[in-house]
């Protein structure tokens, strides 16, 4: 598995150069890409896929992307290679520690794919 605590690095370091890493200015980022007279289709890829990466399955309450593996998205080809369920699981039962951790605390904060939990829950139900 990677560390998903890395700093922004490789291919997508190189295309979002000194832009905040935020969802907003990826999106702006892809934006410019397709207009471009020559467009790199493998980049526009690459930062789709990190979009989807901080929207739907590593998803933060913070604004900023920090938490993806952006030297995983070097060679796209490679993608279909990694557990990418585990890799979900995993980051899902890191948070909901961290929470239950935090039970004393007034505010409780979830970070990962709580839409897991809301399938598995739907999934259970159906069979009982």
């Amino acid at each position: 598995m990677w560390n998903l605590k890395k700093n922004i690095c490789g291919v997508v370091g190189s295309v979002m150069k000194d832009k905040l890493l935020i969802v907003e200015n990826v999106i702006n980022v892809i934006k410019s890409l397709l207009e471009a007279e020559f467009v790199d289709v493998d980049n526009v890829c690459r930062l789709y896929i990190l979009v989807c990466f901080a929207v739907l399955y590593f998803p933060r309450n913070s604004r900023t992307i920090c938490n993806i593996p952006f030297s995983v998205l070097d060679n796209i080809d490679r993608l279909s290679t990694y557990n990418w369920g585990e890799a979900v699981y995993t980051y899902l039962v890191k948070s909901l520690s961290r929470a239950f951790l935090a039970l004393g605390q007034t505010e409780i904060c979830l970070s990962g794919s709580t839409t897991v939990l809301q399938v598995q829950r739907t999934s259970f139900n159906d069979y009982y």
